[in-house]
C-alpha cells in the first residue's frame, strides 16, 4: 500500500492540474497548516467531532480503523444476562443500550474497512463481537418489555382495585331496609 504526497494528491484532481504546474514543492507544502488532518484540502477536522465514535482511540489519542495485530485475538468478554439487567435502573440500561449500540457501530465501520481492503472477517472477531452486541440489545429489549408489562399489569390492578372501592362505596351509602335501584 502506498502513500500519495500532497503534490500527488492535489494533482490527481482535475481542477488543481494546470495550476499546480507552475507551482514548487515548496509552495506546496507551505500552504499546509499544521494539524490538518486532510492536507490536499487544508481543511482543519474537530478532534472532537461526534464522527470519530466510529473509530477506535488508542492510548495516544490517534484514531485507527481496525485493530492492531497484536489484539486481533484478545476476546473482550461476554454479553450481558437477563438477570444481571433486571438489577440494573432504567438510566443504567439506556446508557447500556447505547454503549452497546455505539459498539455496533463501531464494530460496522471496522467490518466495512476489512471487506475495503480484502481482510477475512473472522480475523478479527468482528463477527463474534457483533454478536454478543446483539444479544446484549436483545435482552435489554426483553427486560424493558417485562417492565413494561409489569407496569400495565399494576395500572389494571389498580383501576380494577378503585373500581371495586367506589362500589363498596356506593353499596354502602344505600339503606339496609331499601333496594338498589335497578
Amino acid at each position: 500500500m502506498s502513500f500519495l504526497t500532497i503534490r500527488q494528491a492535489v494533482t490527481r484532481t482535475p481542477l488543481c492540474r494546470r495550476s499546480l504546474a507552475t507551482v514548487s514543492d515548496q509552495a506546496v507544502n507551505a500552504t499546509v497548516r499544521e494539524g490538518a488532518l486532510r492536507p490536499a484540502h487544508n481543511v482543519e477536522i474537530d478532534p472532537e467531532h461526534g464522527l470519530w465514535a466510529f473509530f477506535r482511540k488508542t492510548k495516544d489519542g490517534k484514531y485507527t480503523t481496525l485493530e492492531p495485530a497484536h489484539k486481533v485475538h484478545d476476546f473482550s468478554g461476554r454479553s450481558w444476562q437477563a438477570a444481571e439487567l433486571r438489577r440494573k435502573s432504567f438510566k443504567d440500561i439506556h446508557t447500556l443500550w447505547y454503549i452497546t449500540l455505539r459498539e455496533r457501530n463501531l464494530l460496522a465501520t471496522q467490518a466495512a474497512e476489512m471487506r475495503r481492503l480484502n481482510i477475512r472477517l473472522d480475523a478479527a472477531n468482528v463477527q463474534k463481537k457483533d454478536y454478543r452486541c446483539r444479544k446484549t440489545m436483545a435482552r435489554i429489549k426483553l427486560v424493558l418489555n417485562e417492565r413494561r408489562l409489569a407496569y400495565d399489569a399494576a395500572v389494571q390492578l389498580h383501576a380494577e382495585q378503585q373500581a371495586t372501592e367506589q362500589v363498596t362505596e356506593a353499596t354502602k351509602s344505600i339503606p339496609e331496609g331499601e333496594a338498589p335501584a335497578s
